[in-house]
C-alpha cells in the first residue's frame, strides 16, 4: 500500500516535472516575442512627466461625424499613410519635394540625418502606436522628412514667397480646400519638431540668385502656417494684413499644427487675460438660450474690437460677443481642436472646448440663430439657420469638460436673468416700446392718463371746497 502511495507519488512527480520543462520550453520562445513587442512599443513612449501630443480620435467622437476626423486627398504622418487617399498624392508631394531642395540648395542626407537624431522624441509624439513604423527607423524618418518639405514648400507656395506653377492640381479650389482641411485633423500631423528642424535647414541653404523671393527668408514658419490656414479663420481678417493680425505668431509653441492654429485664438489681449489659476477645476454652467435671455432683457451685441472669437463677455445685461463664420470646414476645425484638447488629459484650460459648451447653451433651435444673425455676430454660409444650430448641438456629444472657462460668465448671466425687474421691463419694452407708433400710442396714453388724473383732481377739488369761498363777492 505504501510502496503504492510512493509509486503514485513517484509518477505524479515526475509528471510535474514534466509538464514544468514542457512549458518552459514553450514558453521561451513566446516570452522573447512579447519581450521583443514590449520594447519596440515602450522603447519610443515618453517619460512620464511629457504628454502626448498626436492621438488617434476616440471611437465615440467619430459617432456624429466620422468624416470630420479623417483626410480626402492627403495624408500626413503614419496614422493613414496606407489609406487611398495617400497613394492619390504621393506624386505631388514628391514633385513638391523636388522642387524645394532643388531650390534651396538642401542636402536630403542633411535632412534625413537631421530627423534620424531626433527620431525618438518624434516617435514618442505619437500615442498609438503604428505597426508598420515600429521596427523600421528608415522609412519612419522617410516618411517625415518628405511630409515635412512637402507641408513647407506648400506653405511657401501659398503664401506666394515661390511662384505656383501653371495648372498646379494642388492650387486648384476643390483640391486646395481638401489639403486646408486635411492639415487640421489631429491624426494627419506631424510634431512641430520636425517641421522646425527642416524649416530650419531650408532657410539655412536657400539660394542667393536674383530670382529668390527675399520676403521668403523673413517669415517664419509660424507666420507661413497660420498664413496658410487664415481661410479657415473663424473670424474675419483682411487677407492684405494677414500677417500682422497674427503678430504674436512667433511667442506661440504649438506641438504640430493643428495646436499651433488652435492657440492662435487664445489671444485676448493684454487687458482681457485673467488668472487662469482661478479658473481650473471649474464646473460647466448652463444658462438659457439666446431667445430666452432676450426675454429675461440680456442684448447682444458684436464685438468688433475681440482679438479672438473666444473672447466673449457680458456686463451691465449685454453679451458682447465677437463675430464668427460659419462654413463647411467649421465643423471639422472645431471637432479636432476639442478632439485635442479632451485627448490631452486636462493639461491647461480647456478653451475651445468651454467654447462649444457655452455655444450648445445659447443656441437650441434656429431662432437663435437669427437673432445672433441679426446683430450681424453669425454669418452662415451653410445656408440653414438649423444646420449651424445642429453643429453647435452636436459638437459637445460625448464630450467632457474640466476648467470651464466661461464659468464666472454664467454666474453672471444667470443671476442677471433671474432678477424679475430686468424680466417685467424688458417684456415693457417689447410690448409697448417696439415701435415709434407704439412708442407715440404709450406717451399719448400717459398724458391722457394725466390729464383725466387732473381732471378728476380739480372736480373733487371743486366739490368739497367752501360754497362761500365759491360764491361770488358782492361790492
Amino acid at each position: 500500500m505504501a510502496q503504492g502511495n510512493n509509486g503514485v507519488a513517484a509518477s505524479g512527480s515526475n509528471i510535474t516535472a514534466e509538464i514544468a520543462i514542457e512549458i518552459s520550453q514553450l514558453d521561451r520562445t513566446a516570452a522573447a516575442s512579447i519581450k521583443e513587442k514590449i520594447h519596440a512599443v515602450y522603447h519610443h513612449h515618453l517619460p512620464p512627466n511629457k504628454p502626448y501630443c498626436i492621438y488617434k480620435v476616440h471611437d465615440k467622437f467619430c459617432k456624429t461625424n466620422e468624416y470630420a476626423y479623417k483626410p480626402e486627398i492627403v495624408s500626413i504622418g503614419p496614422f493613414h499613410h496606407n489609406a487611398y487617399c495617400a497613394t492619390k498624392m504621393q506624386h505631388q508631394k514628391l514633385r513638391y519635394v523636388e522642387n524645394l531642395v532643388a531650390r534651396s540648395s538642401l542636402s536630403l542626407e542633411e535632412c534625413l540625418a537631421s530627423i534620424r537624431s531626433v527620431e525618438r522624441n518624434v516617435r514618442k509624439c505619437y500615442y498609438d502606436p503604428f505597426e508598420e513604423y515600429l521596427n523600421d527607423s528608415n522609412a519612419f524618418v522617410e516618411l517625415m522628412v518628405i511630409d515635412g518639405l512637402f507641408i513647407i514648400e506648400l506653405f511657401y507656395k501659398s503664401a506666394g514667397d515661390v511662384k505656383t506653377d501653371k495648372g498646379d492640381p494642388i492650387f486648384n479650389n476643390v483640391n486646395m480646400a481638401s489639403i486646408m482641411h486635411d492639415l487640421i485633423l489631429l491624426e494627419n500631423q506631424i510634431p512641430m519638431l520636425v517641421l522646425s528642424r527642416l524649416f530650419d535647414l531650408v532657410t539655412n541653404n536657400q539660394n542667393q540668385n536674383q530670382n529668390q523671393n527675399q520676403n521668403q527668408k523673413k517669415r517664419t514658419l509660424a507666420e507661413l502656417a497660420l498664413h496658410f490656414f487664415n481661410p479657415y479663420a473663424l473670424m474675419e481678417r483682411k487677407e492684405n494684413n494677414v500677417l500682422e493680425n497674427y503678430h504674436f505668431a512667433e511667442t506661440i509653441k504649438g506641438e504640430h499644427l493643428l495646436d499651433l492654429f488652435g492657440k492662435s485664438f487664445q489671444d485676448f489681449g493684454e487687458e482681457n487675460k485673467k488668472p487662469l489659476l482661478s479658473k481650473l477645476n471649474q464646473k460647466f454652467e448652463q444658462i438659457p438660450c439666446v431667445t430666452e435671455l432676450k426675454q429675461a432683457g440680456v442684448k447682444f451685441k458684436r464685438n468688433d474690437d475681440a482679438k479672438s472669437f473666444l473672447d466673449i463677455k457680458f456686463c451691465d445685461g449685454k453679451m458682447s460677443i465677437p463675430p464668427i463664420i460659419i462654413q463647411d470646414q467649421t465643423d471639422s476645425l472645431l471637432r479636432n481642436l476639442i478632439a485635442s484638447e479632451q485627448a490631452s488629459g486636462g493639461q491647461g484650460m480647456y478653451y475651445i472646448t468651454s467654447y462649444a459648451f457655452l455655444m450648445d447653451s445659447l443656441i437650441n433651435s434656429p431662432e437663435d440663430i437669427a437673432i445672433l444673425r441679426s446683430e450681424n455676430i453669425i454669418t452662415n454660409y451653410l445656408g440653414d439657420n438649423k444646420d449651424v444650430s445642429s453643429l453647435f448641438n452636436k459638437l459637445c456629444s460625448e464630450v467632457t469638460l474640466e476648467n470651464f472657462y466661461y464659468r464666472d460668465l454664467c454666474d453672471e448671466v444667470n443671476k442677471y436673468a433671474s432678477t424679475p425687474w430686468h424680466t417685467w421691463r424688458a417684456s415693457f419694452c417689447r410690448d409697448y416700446c417696439s415701435s415709434p407708433w407704439a412708442g407715440i400710442a404709450v406717451f399719448s396714453a400717459c398724458v391722457l392718463l394725466i390729464l383725466n388724473f387732473a381732471s378728476t383732481t380739480f372736480s373733487g377739488l371743486s366739490y368739497f371746497a367752501p360754497k362761500s369761498d365759491m360764491a361770488p363777492k358782492s361790492n
